[in-house]
């Protein structure tokens, strides 16, 4: 009688992950089988399996990673007699692919922190997570929704861990409960500022997506919209180190920053020098200091700017933000109020835009589109055209 039950659920798992959202053309199709009810006490006693791969069924994101015609199967090891299993699709599951096709915004809310290596290489994470005290707290990741691995972070310098991958691999990143409150800029016992870095070697090509907020907020990050502190994830992806790291980060469209109000320096410095050619939205209306200063400076290779939405900019917020963006062409801002100190100081300065040669720079002028009562004289435009956005 096992056996017929076990049959069973394979085939309605397979047919369900075979119906699930697809990615984008371009990528391989991937899926993932989770238990609804993921918190309730039972769940521990489930097994999600497929292959040599197996998970909990108390892991909230599931068995992740999966192909069209892989098989799972589902064991339980608990004291209560199981009648019957019902396998449904769900609208919101993850494809662990961008945020393109049918996976959708949503999908990416419900998927932690994830780099999928589009070739081998190593993902190198330079550990200095802090809790709300400033006490370093070791973040976590898993690989292709594999068991969590919790980051040593028991010296005084932070722990360091070095992540192969393969083609193919998907590492997920988390914090430690909601403990962490910050990655970014901080000072820790007397060692001066620490940050923490998640750094691609230099033949890595990758794409970034998914929630920050699982670095947060471990189990209940697709509903996480609140920052816990200043500097929360700057400097997270930086790429100013020793070999030029994540120059091949190329996609970040599908990463998820969901708050809309924020902190101070909570992303600068994020992309700066990494090699992306798209970058995440930015929904934010409420600015703070800092915010985005440096997000993307030295950003070579990006073409396209995220919309900037926020009617109100404030001291320092967007300051250098697109600095030496060579290839960028277009940038959507709709502030009507430009009046803070620094909030665009060579925001697109540097060689933003640049074109005496086209092959390795643009092919014309940054093109401003701003909110229909500004004006060109508003604005420092000695780098970029204005243009209102007709209502």
């Amino acid at each position: 009688m096992k056996q017929k039950l076990l049959l069973l659920l394979v085939l309605l798992l397979t047919a369900t992950t075979g119906a699930w959202a697809q990615d984008e053309p371009s990528t391989p199709s991937t899926y993932a089988v989770k238990m609804k009810n993921a918190t309730d006490t039972e769940a521990a006693n489930w097994t999600i399996k497929s292959g040599n791969t197996e998970v909990k069924g108390n892991v909230a994101e599931g068995l992740t990673g999966l192909s069209k015609d892989d098989a799972v199967t589902l064991t339980y090891s608990g004291r209560l007699k199981v009648k019957s299993v019902t396998a449904t699709t769900d609208a919101t599951a993850s494809s662990g692919g961008s945020s393109g096709g049918g996976s959708g915004e949503s999908a990416m809310l419900n998927t932690p922190l994830t780099i999928e290596a589009i070739g081998g290489g190593t993902i190198t994470v330079n550990n200095w997570p802090v809790d709300a005290e400033g006490k370093p707290i070791g973040m976590k990741y898993s690989i292709n929704g594999g068991e969590k691995i919790i980051i040593d972070d028991t010296d005084e310098y932070g722990g360091t861990c070095a992540i192969s991958v393969r083609e193919g691999d998907k590492v997920a990143f988390y914090g430690e409960g909601t403990k962490i409150t910050c990655y970014g800029r901080h000072s820790d016992y007397g060692y001066g500022y620490r940050t923490t870095f998640i750094q691609c070697s230099e033949y890595f090509n990758g794409k970034v997506y998914g929630n920050i907020m699982s670095l947060v907020d471990e189990d209940n990050f697709a509903t996480a919209t609140t920052l816990p502190s200043e500097y929360t994830f700057s400097s997270l992806f930086n790429s100013t180190g020793a070999g030029n790291p994540n120059l091949n980060l190329m996609d970040a469209s599908g990463l998820v920053l969901p708050a809309t109000t924020l902190t101070k320096g909570c992303y600068s410095n994020m992309f700066i020098k990494s090699g992306l050619n798209v970058g995440p939205k930015l929904p934010a209306t409420t600015l703070a200091e800092s915010c985005y200063e440096h997000m993307f400076d030295n950003c070579y290779y990006l073409k396209t700017a995220p919309e900037l939405p926020a009617k109100t900019l404030v001291k320092g917020c967007y300051s250098s933000m697109f600095n030496a963006c060579y290839k960028l062409r277009t940038v959507t801002c709709l502030a009507t109020d430009i009046s803070a100190e620094g909030c665009i100081n060579y925001w697109l300065g540097g060689y933003a835009g640049r074109t005496d040669d086209p092959n390795i720079y643009g092919e014309g002028p940054v093109i401003l589109y701003v909110d229909p009562s500004m004006t060109s004289a508003d604005w420092q435009n000695e780098n970029f055209e204005v243009t209102a956005i007709s209502q």
